[in-house]
């Protein structure tokens, strides 16, 4: 057996969990961009804070 492969293999799965963490990272990202864009969102967010509103004008 070569002693290279206990080095190569470390070392390829440390990539390939660098590699994954990058992707994670950027699949959050967009998934952030898409939520704040989203017009069913923004319309369900405009909802939520009249509702809240409504509520803490019964409250006074």
């Amino acid at each position: 057996m070569k002693s290279t492969n206990t080095q190569e293999a470390p070392n390829a799965t440390i990539m390939l969990l660098r590699r994954l963490s990058v992707e994670k990272r950027e699949t959050k990202r967009q998934m952030r961009e898409s939520f704040t864009t989203d017009p069913e969102v923004q319309k369900a967010l405009e909802k939520l804070d009249s509702q809240h509103a409504e509520k803490r004008r019964q409250a006074v």
